[in-house]
């Protein structure tokens, strides 16, 4: 069975700019790969922890504003074809309703 048969939810592409906020440090970039309803991947120039707790924040291209999403770290890996965003973290939305995120 490959790795897509196993996801629980649909991921689609979005190529965005988010903000990463964490206890230790506040004020990280990232750009979005994929999202779904439970969570979202993307690649980062700073490398977070399994586990980890995220604020991630986002502008809805529906509302135009900035909405902060909890998130937890739940796979990391390195992408070296990516020299600017060499780190890529998966992270699972803390708040599963999702009309509390979009």
């Amino acid at each position: 069975m490959n790795e897509s048969n196993n996801r629980q939810a649909e991921r689609i592409p979005v190529y965005a700019a988010i903000g990463i906020d964490a206890d230790e440090r506040s004020g990280r970039a990232g750009i979005t790969r994929n999202v779904s309803e439970r969570g979202l991947l993307f690649h980062s120039m700073s490398r977070f922890s399994l586990g980890q707790r995220l604020e991630l924040i986002y502008r809805s291209p529906k509302t135009r504003r900035d909405t902060r999403l909890s998130a937890r770290v739940v796979r990391v890996a390195s992408d070296l074809s990516d020299t600017s965003f060499p780190h890529l973290c998966a992270v699972e939305f803390e708040d599963t309703k999702l009309e509390t995120r979009v």
